[in-house]
């Protein structure tokens, strides 16, 4: 969706904070680079490689040519002073200037970004390690790098564009994405393709078109990664097998040597079918099998007394959420006894792993505060001032998340699906909520300055806010959720803060045209929400429902009523 207004895309004044990506050696091998440690440059392969088992990837030769790209790529913001890092792969592979300008910006802008405060494992400097061997990785983010570009180019009141021929740099993106699809296409030659490849691709590809606004693409791409790892086990889910076909249509094995593990790739997607569930209609999870369950630090049944990071703190969270989500998943929806006793169980286990939770969580942030060390993640790429700003807001969506959670497992799971009034009981945890968000966010923007833009693969704020907004009957704190979705357009996954917002203020108008003395009567409350994006039209098709009384999962006909309409923006 482009319009008259779009420019070309020469790189705009970031407002957002960049963060500098730096290594500890500046002319030690490739891998160690990537992971910021010294190297001993020994050669043919270092010892600090060899003696791990890593391949030692060889050390890179200066180019005047890529430095002179790369210094004309450095954006104006308050990082413009620091010296601009080396590119992690040599340039004599990247066969064009637009190529090596598109990666620069992926390194420096794309992939600071989307790494955020939780590196799984270290999933983004493992890519970018395998950018150096393997050409659809590599295309792949040279695509996602001149697409960000473009993306921060545009009027902030376009939440999609149509890539357009007659845009060079629009063509540019597309044709590394083909690329990219046909590297992965014909690497195999008929054999079997290397899974971590195949999934590190597909994490591109999925936010390739988060940008470009084709939600329905990346929902292939998420539904694909998900049938690749359904397939590497013997019993995969039935709702799996039924999954659109995407690009990897290849055979597929496990590498001995994969630069991302399962595991992490695993927990990757795991996030990913949760947010598309969360947002789509009747779209079950499928990443719920236990044969999925993997060795990460945290994402398992047991909670220690005290986390060791933030990031063992996060995995056990999604842990909590699986493990209620399957208990709720082995019963028939139908048989009312059943699920009454399913509801009791999940909402006394989820309510006693959070407590045990929070206590972990609490415990590992007094280390912190007492002079713990820092996660080295956070360490590596920023300054000390930054490490804490990233810390804290770590810390914040954490705190958030668990908020939110408890409103879906802890509260009493029977009545919310009959009586939308126990939302009112629930005023306190709204304004920890708004408060805990508006420390992320900040104060308003000058009116002269463009809303700033943060992307993520992560949930963060972004649903808990449409929570508020939706389920708080207090219209001072609903409105103030509503404002806080709009002062920054953050990119959550699937989710985008600004259509988000429409989408709760067209709800919340609809509630408060019924309002009496200040008050929403039970006939006027929104339940159900059905949502279809056609953002590429500018709108979207809502329907909602109406609800007294019903049963847990789909209710009875004739005890709802649906109401279809439409939001445009």
């Amino acid at each position: 969706m482009t319009t008259s207004q779009t420019r070309s895309p020469g790189l705009p004044r970031l407002a957002h904070r960049v963060r500098a990506f730096h290594t500890k050696s500046s002319d030690g091998c490739k891998t160690c680079r990537i992971r910021r440690i010294r190297c001993d440059k020994a050669k043919p392969a270092c010892k600090k490689c060899s003696t791990t088992g890593r391949k030692c990837d060889g050390y890179p030769h200066s180019s005047s040519g890529s430095e002179s790209s790369s210094r004309s790529l450095t954006p104006s913001t308050e990082h413009s002073s620091s010296s601009p890092p080396a590119l992690p792969i040599s340039t004599n592979i990247l066969e064009t200037d637009q190529e090596r300008r598109s990666f620069s910006f992926f390194c420096r802008h794309t992939f600071p970004q989307l790494s955020g405060s939780f590196d799984t494992d270290d999933f983004w400097q493992r890519l970018l390690q395998a950018t150096h061997h393997e050409p659809a990785i590599r295309h792949a983010a040279v695509a996602l790098g001149a697409l960000h570009e473009i993306y921060e180019a545009i009027p902030n009141t376009d939440f999609a564009f149509t890539l357009r021929e007659r845009k060079a740099h629009d063509v540019f993106a597309m044709q590394q994405y083909s690329k990219a699809i046909k590297a992965l296409l014909g690497s195999s030659g008929g054999k079997e393709q290397a899974v971590d490849i195949a999934l590190v691709t597909c994490v591109l590809f999925i936010y390739f078109e988060i940008l470009r606004g084709h939600h329905a693409t990346a929902l292939s791409h998420i539904n694909g990664g998900i049938k690749i790892l359904s397939s590497l086990h013997p019993t995969p889910s039935p709702s799996a097998s039924t999954s659109p076909s995407t690009p990897f249509s290849s055979p597929i094995s496990q590498s001995s040597n994969p630069y991302v593990s399962t595991p992490t790739l695993t927990l990757l997607f795991i996030r990913f079918d949760t947010q598309a569930s969360s947002i789509i209609a009747d779209r079950p999870r499928i990443l719920l099998s236990p044969d999925l369950d993997n060795p990460l630090s945290g994402y398992t049944p047991e909670i220690p007394s005290e986390f060791r990071n933030l990031e063992e703190a996060r995995n056990s969270l999604d842990y909590i959420r699986t493990e209620a989500l399957r208990m709720m998943d082995t019963v028939d929806r139908q048989d009312r006894i059943k699920v009454k006793i399913m509801l009791a169980c999940v909402q006394s286990t989820a309510g006693l792993r959070l407590e045990l939770w929070e206590r972990a969580f609490e415990a590992l942030i007094s280390r912190r505060e007492n002079g713990g060390k820092k996660r080295s993640h956070i360490q590596g790429r920023l300054t000390t001032k930054e490490a804490d700003k990233d810390w804290n807001d770590a810390v914040t969506v954490l705190k958030i998340q668990r908020i939110f959670m408890s409103f879906f497992f802890c509260v009493d799971l029977e009545r919310t699906v009959r009586d939308e009034s126990i939302w009112d009981e629930y005023t306190e945890d709204f304004s920890t909520i708004i408060a805990l968000s508006e420390s992320i966010i900040g104060p308003p923007p000058p009116l002269t300055q463009p809303p700033k833009r943060i992307l993520s693969l992560d949930a963060g704020i972004i649903l808990p806010l449409y929570f508020v907004a939706t389920k708080c009957r207090l219209s001072p704190l609903r409105w103030q959720a509503i404002a806080l979705l709009r002062r920054t357009e953050r990119q959550e996954g699937l989710c985008n803060s600004i259509l988000t917002a429409l989408v709760a203020e067209k709800l919340v108008r609809i509630e408060e045209e019924g309002m009496v003395d200040g008050r929403i009567g039970m006939k006027e409350r929104v339940r159900g929400v059905e949502l279809r994006f056609k953002v590429e039209e500018r709108r979207a098709s809502l329907r909602y429902a109406r609800l007294e009384k019903g049963t847990f999962g789909r209710p009875p006909q004739g005890e709802v009523e649906w109401i279809d309409g439409w939001i445009s923006w």
